[in-house]
């Protein structure tokens, strides 16, 4: 579980996230091709920002020359919970790697890495 709170130098408002990540998987020896652990789960993502303030556009033909337009913009994710599938393998105790795919709903995702350990 992750809890984020940013304050970004380019907007006025901080910006907050709750990502929780249930996995459930298994582990198996595979003899001299190392380790490896296989699993399954979801993904919750709440990310929201708002975002208000006002632009000005120069109008020459238009009343004084200008136009202010004040806004204000929510954004935030449109499903909060997506699948995930991924794997970690070990093929001896000085390297691991992994991937991780999420799927479903409104976003997509991959994670990949490679640990060397000395």
């Amino acid at each position: 579980m992750t809890y984020a709170w940013t304050e970004v130098n380019i907007i006025d408002t901080t910006v907050t996230a709750t990502n929780i990540s249930p996995r459930i998987g298994m582990t198996a020896t595979a003899g001299d091709r190392g380790d490896l652990a296989v699993f399954i789960g979801a993904t919750y993502l709440d990310a929201e920002v708002d975002l208000a303030g006002s632009v000005t556009f120069e109008t020459p033909d238009v009343g004084d020359g200008s136009v202010t337009i004040d806004y204000f913009i929510r954004q935030s994710n449109r499903d909060k919970w997506n699948y995930l599938i991924g794997f970690n393998w070990d093929p001896n105790r000085n390297w691991s790697i992994n991937a991780e795919g999420g799927f479903g709903g409104s976003r997509d995702g991959v994670i990949a890495g490679v640990t060397y350990r000395f």
